[in-house]
């Protein structure tokens, strides 16, 4: 193939506009974008040189193979053993125990599909996740595993009926991303099928015939292509009431413009990608984004926060610094060093099985909680949802049954006990531990109905309704209550999910009021804080650097709606209690006494609800009547 320089040039763009985005540079906002643009890249560059090698007979799968572990296995592997010490020193059990799956699957190119099944309610904050970025390289080497052999199969036939048959395949890929995106949006931004179209257009562009542009033409092409490219880059695709998934069709079709047109020298608008310094980023931005992301990662990991403009300034140079070494001591003697073969695929083949093997083994230790004796709770998998009365709280995700009245209802002392409902989404489940131990005081029968991301107010939109059976669990809970006959329903949910404050008015009415006219007490539960980094991450980075606190600045959204559902209660005739009331001061909020109140950003520990519901004591006491000496 003859050298172009204006795609490594594109590569620069591309590689600039993800790091860029992930250190949160302003104007960088749509730089995620920049995968996008690989994606094009490499279809037209892997299926220029398999064509150009079946053309003339000269194409060997094995040889294609040899090519790609070179390419691509030495940098990544060297990442790996970079990451692993570094995680094994810096993460928490349960985060390190994630970073070991995370390792196999990397090792194994299915990066993308273990981040698919981990995502949901409960996903971890990306900085828990330093490997998160090779979702990437796994839908490239899924592809790379398919697409030879496909093309090999389809060389018998014309050039014309091959095109036609992978623009079908491209066409239907695109379609099936259009409806993930607004059906399953994480599975459309992350699963090979998804984003085969991306692919399949560098493809085409390599095996369509080339147009004979004219030079003007040629500058207007490849100058509307950057544009493009720059629109996505900057994030404003999303604002051009462009449907779901259409916004990606701004870099695909700008990468595809430079691609088909940008190779003429004379042009201007390609100068710039062809320049000595975007032409070396190109050649470095595997290598660059290999590490930028596993270095943000860890010193956000560190730090619990995010970073600040002077640490990010310290990330890039970091960045640039190990790109340069890895792309010319590592990347370059790889592919050129004459080795046979053979060779070759045993070293890539035990290094591969290494990596696997100590993913493995983190994850099988459940994440080597001896390193950390003197933390509190170091062990945070045993402060996780489990404790929450599974399958009470429903997480469909993880194969739970329906919910059923009968299973989920904890009988008082008293035959006559009082009886409560909690209702509401995992902000209400993480109140169960608490108040199950509270039922040896108060003596009352508590039943739980709790659903992932469903609040408990039926007639609100959400922005998880409904793709998990919420609505559906809305109105069982609602039916039941007849039958339940609770004295007093605990209404608690995240409120900030509800994003019409019309819509949440509406229904806190409703719902509250249906409960009153029963002659049902209600009690609305405010906001819980919300945190930057987990909680027990933060308490580790602030004994690492001798700050004796335990208390940290929510998230400013923690309260926002804080004060709405205040009001509703009242004006409805309901209790209220603010959990911000009672943790919190000023802005600062405690997150420990000792024992850490939260197990992630804003659920409770089982330690933290038994203290948030001591504090609603006096409150249950009040609401709750008494029957035949329970409730003393």
């Amino acid at each position: 193939m003859r050298y172009r320089a204006e795609i490594d040039g594109l590569r620069a763009v591309a590689v600039l506009a993800v790091i860029f985005y992930h250190l949160r540079i302003p104007g960088f906002r749509g730089g995620f974008v920049g995968v996008d643009v690989f994606f094009v890249i490499s279809g037209y560059l892997i299926t220029s040189v398999i064509a150009a090698e079946m053309a003339s007979s000269r194409f060997s799968l094995l040889g294609f193979y040899n090519r790609r572990i070179r390419r691509i296995l030495p940098a990544l592997f060297a990442v790996l053993a970079f990451a692993v010490p570094v995680a094994a020193y810096l993460m928490l059990p349960y985060d390190l125990k994630r970073f070991g799956e995370s390792v196999m699957a990397t090792a194994g190119f299915v990066s993308n599909i273990l981040f698919w099944a981990q995502s949901g309610y409960f996903a971890v904050l990306a900085q828990s996740l330093p490997l998160l970025h090779t979702w990437s390289l796994g839908i490239e080497e899924q592809f790379y595993v398919v697409y030879p052999l496909l093309l090999a199969l389809l060389w018998r036939w014309d050039r014309g009926r091959i095109i036609a048959f992978l623009a079908a395949l491209t066409a239907l890929s695109f379609a099936a991303d259009l409806w993930a995106t607004a059906a399953h949006p994480t599975a459309a931004f992350l699963l090979a099928p998804f984003r085969a179209w991306e692919l399949g257009v560098g493809c085409l562009a390599a095996l369509a015939p080339r147009p004979k542009l004219d030079r003007a033409l040629c500058e207007i092409l490849t100058g509307a292509g950057l544009v493009l490219i720059l629109i996505a880059v900057a994030g404003l695709g999303n604002r051009m009431a462009l449907p779901d998934g259409m916004a990606q069709l701004l870099p695909v079709c700008g990468a595809l413009l430079v691609i088909v047109a940008g190779d003429d020298v004379r042009i201007w608008s390609g100068a710039a990608l062809r320049s000595a310094p975007a032409v070396l980023i190109g050649k470095m931005s595997y290598s660059a984004y290999l590490w930028h992301w596993p270095l943000i990662a860890f010193a956000s990991y560190y730090l619990a926060r995010e970073l600040h403009p002077a640490e990010s300034f310290a990330v890039l140079l970091a960045t640039a610094a190990l790109s340069a070494a890895s792309w010319r001591w590592i990347e370059q003697p790889a592919r050129h060093a004459k080795l046979p073969r053979a060779i070759v695929f045993a070293a890539a083949a035990v290094a591969t099985l290494f990596f696997a093997g100590v993913g493995f083994a983190g994850y099988r230790l459940d994440g080597w909680p001896g390193r950390f004796p003197e933390l509190v709770d170091g062990n945070s998998a045993k402060l996780a949802f489990r404790d929450y009365d599974r399958p009470c709280f429903v997480i469909p995700q993880l194969g739970d049954p329906p919910w059923v009245a009968a299973r989920c209802t904890d009988k008082g002392a008293a035959p006559d006990a009082p009886v409560i409902l909690l209702w509401g989404d995992s902000q209400a489940a993480h109140y169960y531990p608490g108040l199950h131990r509270l039922q040896q005081k108060l003596d009352f029968t508590l039943v739980t109905a709790a659903y992932v991301g469903c609040g408990p107010l039926s007639h609100a939109n959400d922005k998880y309704r409904d793709r998990t059976g919420c609505i559906g669990f809305q109105r069982q809970i609602a039916n039941a209550v007849s039958t339940i006959r609770p004295d007093l329903v605990i209404l608690s949910a995240r409120w900030d999910i509800y994003d019409d404050e019309g819509a949440l008015r509406a229904s806190a009415q409703a719902t509250i009021g249906a409960l009153r006219q029963a002659h049902i007490r209600v009690l609305v539960i405010g906001p819980s804080p919300i945190f930057a980094s987990l909680v027990p991450l933060i308490d580790l980075a602030r004994r690492r650097r001798a700050i004796a606190s335990a208390w940290e600045r929510p998230l400013a959204k923690s309260f926002a709606r804080g004060p709405l559902m205040r009001q509703l209660a009242k004006q409805n005739g309901a209790a209220y209690f603010s959990p911000e009331d009672v943790l919190c001061n000023n802005g600062w909020c405690r997150y420990s006494d000792g024992q850490l109140f939260y197990w992630d950003t804003n659920h409770f520990s089982v330690h933290g609800s038994v203290v948030a519901t001591q504090a609603m004591e006096p409150l249950l006491r009040e609401l709750l009547p008494v029957r035949h000496g329970a409730n003393k």
